[in-house]
């Protein structure tokens, strides 16, 4: 055979590459795949300065612990109302689905531990709810349910669930709270798996009520990390603060040395109140005098979980008095001293002693 023709030559690599170029586009080698944004959905929320007026809302900024604003954060409530990102300023507004009562707010982003928030929303009303967010890094492992705590007026109580995910067991203590908040342990040892009540409850002798309080308690491991759990006390109106009389009028009747005892519903309105100290005087109804004839008051002063408080003291036979039957003409005094000086209730108890 003689010596290919240059144009020959030319056709048979032309055909060569294109049965290449097929074969290369025949190739069944997966292609790398991009994952869609999960959050690319979720709508980014509209600023601080764009809240409806007179309408149920709340909203604030999401920053980290330095102060810095960030966005694209994930904004959820439970209970669920509706879920949003953080505008570029860290701004977010939630009024979608609300209705009056209690929420948590959720903050989520990548690299962060979940910031929290709660509050008590009342009809018309907008409440400023800013987030910290602390870094994974420096943010314990320890969880606490529900993730922050809010007191309105008729709840002084809180009780939050210390959790422990981890392998092992961790200590933490109190490194910051606020003066108003009573807290049921400073530190605590909390074994893997098994959580740890942390009681809460609002000093009101301590709380400024002339404006809600917002702080944040700031707990610290063992390992150095921290956990930040918000809290927000709203002020109390001592006008609307009421003792009702509970007790069996029948059961007011006593002797000497037979104490007798009166059961009082603490009420803020119409709610009953959470958390409050009660405190009870036995004065003469006629001359005013306390402890008159020999009456010894015993008090049961007490801060009670359900609004309701006793009062309990004991008649003693005065000698100056004989042996004869005798009526005493007692008036219970009972008053709340953390909001007001004079008696929020006041109970007539005839005594007759033989």
């Amino acid at each position: 055979m003689g010596p290919t023709h240059p144009a020959g030559r030319a056709a048979t690599l032309a055909a060569l590459a294109l049965i290449l170029l097929g074969t290369a586009c025949s190739d069944d080698t997966p292609k790398p795949q991009v994952e869609p944004d999960p959050l690319a959905s979720i709508p980014v929320s509209a600023g601080l300065d764009e809240v409806p007026a007179d309408t149920l809302a709340m909203g604030g900024l999401v920053i980290d612990e330095d102060g810095n604003r960030l966005s694209g954060v994930l904004i959820t409530t439970e209970p669920f109302s509706e879920e949003l990102l953080t505008n570029q300023n860290g701004e977010y507004v939630l009024f979608q689905n609300l209705t009056a009562g209690s929420y948590e707010v959720r903050a989520e982003k990548a690299g962060y531990a979940i910031g929290w928030a709660a509050t008590v929303l009342a009809e018309d009303d907008f409440r400023r709810l800013d987030i910290i967010m602390l870094p994974e890094s420096v943010a314990s492992v320890l969880t606490v349910t529900p993730g922050a705590a809010a007191f309105p007026p008729t709840r002084r109580v809180a009780t939050l669930f210390l959790d422990n995910p981890s392998n092992d067991a961790l200590t933490w203590e109190v490194t910051s709270s606020p003066d108003w908040l009573e807290i049921s342990s400073s530190s605590r040892e909390v074994l893997a798996g098994n959580p740890e009540l942390l009681d809460l409850r609002v000093v009101s002798s301590a709380l400024d009520l002339t404006e809600r309080q917002d702080a944040v308690l700031e707990l610290r491991d063992s390992a150095m990390r921290r956990l930040l759990i918000p809290v927000v006390a709203d002020p109390i109106d001592p006008s609307l603060i009421r003792l009702v009389d509970l007790t069996d009028p029948a059961a007011r009747q006593t002797s000497f040395g037979e104490p007798v005892s009166l059961d009082f519903q603490v009420n803020y309105g119409s709610v009953g109140v959470e958390g409050e100290l009660i405190q009870c005087v036995v004065r003469d109804a006629n001359t005013g005098a306390e402890a008159v004839l020999s009456v010894d008051v015993t008090l049961t002063e007490l801060a009670d979980y359900r609004g309701r408080a006793s009062c309990t003291f004991t008649p003693e036979r005065n000698d100056a008095g004989g042996d004869g039957p005798t009526m005493l003409d007692l008036v219970v005094e009972a008053s709340i001293p953390a909001f007001a000086d004079s008696p929020a209730a006041t109970v007539a108890v005839p005594v007759t002693v033989r």
